[in-house]
């Protein structure tokens, strides 16, 4: 039973230890009305916008906003980082 206990022990802290970083794939984390790690490409007649009455998962959500005047588009990107551990 002492075994068992210690090894669970053992890998709560190794997932502790190796645990990624929190990525803002739900818009939470904003700065000066932008989401962190977000990036948009397009016309810019389009507006984002980030809501917080309004939520699918978490607490905002982002839309973009367009006039329907224009057959041009806006993207919201995020890019996620690749690290991988290794010799080079």
């Amino acid at each position: 039973m002492k075994k068992l206990i210690f090894t669970f022990y053992v890998l709560l802290l190794c997932n502790s230890m190796y645990a990624q970083d929190s990525l803002n794939f739900d818009f939470e984390i904003l700065k000066e009305k932008e989401a962190i790690g977000w990036s948009s490409f397009g016309n810019k007649e389009y507006n984002i916008v980030y809501d917080t009455a309004i939520s699918q998962n978490g607490v905002t959500s982002a839309s973009i906003e367009g006039n329907g005047n224009t057959d041009e588009f806006r993207v919201l990107t995020y890019t996620i980082p690749a690290d991988f551990g290794g010799k080079k």
